[in-house]
């Protein structure tokens, strides 16, 4: 499954419920506002292959969760 959400002008965080998603194996939400720091909910995804964050104002680092997929 994908969801691809680039380029929409989001604003706020990254959802924690998107981790319950968890069929998901493309994350696309590039190029918006999402500010903020990744949920650790989203190390949940376990199909995920890839993940597009780029272009947006989110801060901290990537939660161990996520590394370990």
């Amino acid at each position: 499954m994908y969801l691809e959400l680039e380029n929409n002008s989001l604003t706020g965080s990254v959802p924690p419920d998107l981790g319950s998603c968890s069929n998901l194996a493309l994350l696309s939400l590039a190029v918006n506002s999402l500010t903020g720091t990744l949920p650790i909910q989203l190390g949940n995804l376990h199909h995920l292959q890839v993940m597009k964050l780029q272009s947006n104002k989110l801060i901290g680092g990537i939660p161990i969760e996520i590394t370990q997929l």
